[in-house]
């Protein structure tokens, strides 16, 4: 009886909503993989989410951007973080990260999808990336154009 008495005692206990977790912010964010590198964006900043089918080269453009998408009828820039943040490139992209808050304003390349988490990658602050001057082509802080755009 006594056994039961305190089973019953911690169910209750079990039962009961933490106070530090309740009061945590809870963060939503996409998990995607782009070369060797694995990144994570809040869904605040995520319009949809684009399997590639065709891109259009940017010529003269930097070696960070991969060309354009159209996404019912509207060119999108598409952006390869790995080469933006000075790492490995996204050899096969597959997929287009669209970034905007009522329409798309930038894409991200990667290879894969991994989730709605961000366990194990590197976090990026949407409004700091479309603030980058490096996404701004013929932005005087731009770098010079690479020989050719691969991506």
């Amino acid at each position: 009886e006594r056994i039961e008495e305190h089973l019953a005692e911690r169910a209750r206990a079990f039962a009961q909503p933490r106070s530090d977790v309740a009061s945590a912010p809870m963060l939503e964010a996409v998990a995607f993989g782009s070369g060797d590198a694995r990144y994570a964006i809040a869904t605040d900043y995520v319009l949809r989410i684009e399997r590639l089918h065709r891109v259009t080269p940017l010529p003269g453009a930097p070696p960070h951007f991969c060309g354009l998408m159209n996404l019912h009828g509207q060119l999108i820039p598409l952006v390869d973080l790995g080469r933006l943040y000075g790492g490995t490139g996204c050899a096969n992209p597959l997929f287009a990260v669209i970034l905007g808050a009522e329409r798309p304003d930038i894409g991200i390349v990667t290879e894969s999808i991994l989730g709605a988490h961000a366990e194990g990658t590197h976090a990026v602050d949407a409004v700091t990336l479309l603030a980058d001057p490096r996404l701004t082509v013929g932005a005087p802080s731009a770098p010079a154009p690479p020989q050719e755009n691969v991506c």
